[in-house]
Protein backbone atom coordinates (compact mmCIF):
# COMPACT_ATOMS: atom_id res chain seq x y z
CA UNK A 1 0.00 0.00 0.00
CA UNK A 2 1.66 3.19 -1.18
CA UNK A 3 -1.10 5.75 -0.66
CA UNK A 4 -0.81 8.35 2.10
CA UNK A 5 -2.92 7.61 5.16
CA UNK A 6 -4.42 10.95 6.17
CA UNK A 7 -7.97 9.90 7.11
CA UNK A 8 -8.79 7.81 10.17
CA UNK A 9 -11.88 5.92 11.31
CA UNK A 10 -12.65 5.67 15.01
CA UNK A 11 -13.86 2.20 15.92
CA UNK A 12 -14.04 0.25 19.18
CA UNK A 13 -11.08 -2.11 19.52
CA UNK A 14 -13.15 -5.31 19.36
CA UNK A 15 -14.56 -4.27 15.95
CA UNK A 16 -11.12 -3.20 14.66
CA UNK A 17 -9.78 -6.64 15.50
CA UNK A 18 -12.61 -8.31 13.57
CA UNK A 19 -12.06 -6.02 10.56
CA UNK A 20 -8.30 -6.61 10.59
CA UNK A 21 -8.70 -10.39 10.80
CA UNK A 22 -11.10 -10.53 7.83
CA UNK A 23 -13.96 -11.92 9.95
CA UNK A 24 -16.04 -8.73 9.73
CA UNK A 25 -16.52 -7.80 6.07
CA UNK A 26 -19.08 -4.99 6.46
CA UNK A 27 -18.70 -2.02 8.83
CA UNK A 28 -22.06 -0.46 9.77
CA UNK A 29 -22.56 3.26 10.22
CA UNK A 30 -25.48 5.69 10.40
CA UNK A 31 -24.10 7.62 7.43
CA UNK A 32 -22.94 6.51 3.98
CA UNK A 33 -19.29 6.08 3.08
CA UNK A 34 -18.16 9.38 1.52
CA UNK A 35 -17.54 8.72 -2.18
CA UNK A 36 -14.08 10.27 -2.04
CA UNK A 37 -13.06 7.52 0.42
CA UNK A 38 -14.11 4.64 -1.83
CA UNK A 39 -11.13 2.28 -2.27
CA UNK A 40 -8.85 4.63 -0.30
CA UNK A 41 -6.86 3.33 2.69
CA UNK A 42 -8.12 4.67 6.02
CA UNK A 43 -6.35 4.34 9.36
CA UNK A 44 -8.24 2.31 11.98
CA UNK A 45 -8.19 3.92 15.41
CA UNK A 46 -9.05 1.47 18.14
CA UNK A 47 -10.77 3.02 21.14
CA UNK A 48 -12.40 1.80 24.32
CA UNK A 49 -15.37 3.12 26.23
CA UNK A 50 -19.13 3.00 25.92
CA UNK A 51 -20.43 1.18 22.84
CA UNK A 52 -21.91 3.43 20.15
CA UNK A 53 -20.47 6.56 21.81
CA UNK A 54 -17.45 8.38 20.36
CA UNK A 55 -14.31 8.35 22.51
CA UNK A 56 -12.34 10.96 20.56
CA UNK A 57 -13.23 14.64 20.66
CA UNK A 58 -13.35 17.14 17.82
CA UNK A 59 -9.57 17.51 18.15
CA UNK A 60 -7.09 14.99 19.49
CA UNK A 61 -3.51 15.77 20.45
CA UNK A 62 -0.69 13.64 19.07
CA UNK A 63 0.19 10.89 21.51
CA UNK A 64 -3.21 10.95 23.20
CA UNK A 65 -4.01 7.79 25.15
CA UNK A 66 -7.66 7.91 23.97
CA UNK A 67 -6.91 5.25 21.38
CA UNK A 68 -4.25 3.74 19.16
CA UNK A 69 -3.76 2.95 15.50
CA UNK A 70 -4.19 -0.75 14.87
CA UNK A 71 -4.01 -0.87 11.07
CA UNK A 72 -5.77 0.33 7.96
CA UNK A 73 -8.79 -0.59 5.85
CA UNK A 74 -10.28 0.38 2.51
CA UNK A 75 -13.93 0.07 1.58
CA UNK A 76 -15.00 -1.08 -1.87
CA UNK A 77 -18.66 -0.15 -1.64
CA UNK A 78 -21.56 0.94 0.51
CA UNK A 79 -24.80 -0.97 1.13
CA UNK A 80 -28.01 0.74 2.22
CA UNK A 81 -30.12 -1.19 4.72
CA UNK A 82 -33.63 0.22 4.40
CA UNK A 83 -35.33 -2.07 6.90
CA UNK A 84 -34.61 -4.34 9.83
CA UNK A 85 -35.07 -7.46 7.69
CA UNK A 86 -32.34 -6.37 5.21
CA UNK A 87 -30.03 -5.57 8.12
CA UNK A 88 -30.64 -8.93 9.80
CA UNK A 89 -30.13 -10.88 6.56
CA UNK A 90 -26.57 -9.49 6.36
CA UNK A 91 -25.65 -10.31 9.98
CA UNK A 92 -23.03 -12.88 8.91
CA UNK A 93 -21.01 -10.05 7.32
CA UNK A 94 -21.52 -7.18 9.79
CA UNK A 95 -21.58 -9.44 12.90
CA UNK A 96 -23.88 -7.14 14.88
CA UNK A 97 -26.15 -9.05 17.25
CA UNK A 98 -29.72 -7.87 17.80
CA UNK A 99 -28.93 -7.01 21.44
CA UNK A 100 -25.95 -4.79 20.53
CA UNK A 101 -25.94 -1.01 20.92
CA UNK A 102 -24.93 -0.94 17.24
CA UNK A 103 -27.97 -2.89 16.04
CA UNK A 104 -30.99 -1.53 14.21
CA UNK A 105 -33.19 0.53 16.53
CA UNK A 106 -36.83 1.57 16.21
CA UNK A 107 -35.78 5.11 15.27
CA UNK A 108 -33.58 4.00 12.37
CA UNK A 109 -34.92 4.64 8.88
CA UNK A 110 -31.73 3.49 7.21
CA UNK A 111 -28.29 2.15 8.11
CA UNK A 112 -25.24 1.83 5.88
CA UNK A 113 -22.81 -1.04 5.46
CA UNK A 114 -19.34 -0.13 4.30
CA UNK A 115 -18.03 -3.15 2.38
CA UNK A 116 -14.44 -4.02 3.31
CA UNK A 117 -12.05 -4.14 0.37
CA UNK A 118 -8.50 -4.48 1.67
CA UNK A 119 -7.05 -4.25 5.16
CA UNK A 120 -3.75 -4.58 6.96
CA UNK A 121 -2.22 -4.58 10.41
CA UNK A 122 0.89 -2.58 11.22
CA UNK A 123 3.99 -4.32 12.57
CA UNK A 124 3.68 -2.17 15.70
CA UNK A 125 0.27 -3.31 16.94
CA UNK A 126 -0.66 -0.16 18.86
CA UNK A 127 0.86 2.86 17.16
CA UNK A 128 0.28 6.11 19.09
CA UNK A 129 -2.27 8.54 17.75
CA UNK A 130 -1.23 11.41 15.50
CA UNK A 131 -2.91 14.79 15.93
CA UNK A 132 -6.47 14.54 14.61
CA UNK A 133 -9.41 16.77 13.70
CA UNK A 134 -12.93 15.39 13.34
CA UNK A 135 -14.24 15.57 9.77
CA UNK A 136 -17.63 13.93 10.30
CA UNK A 137 -18.89 11.68 13.09
CA UNK A 138 -16.26 8.91 13.39
CA UNK A 139 -14.04 10.12 10.54
CA UNK A 140 -10.96 12.18 11.43
CA UNK A 141 -8.24 13.93 9.45
CA UNK A 142 -4.58 13.52 10.41
CA UNK A 143 -3.15 17.02 10.92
Amino acid sequence: MSQELNIALECKIQWCEKLLSGVKTVECRQYPLPEKLLNKPILLIGTTGIDAVATLGDTTEAGSKAGCILGWVSFSGCITYECLQEFNLDQARHLIEASSAYSWSDGDQVLYGWVVGEYGKFAQADKPLPALERLHRSLHKVV
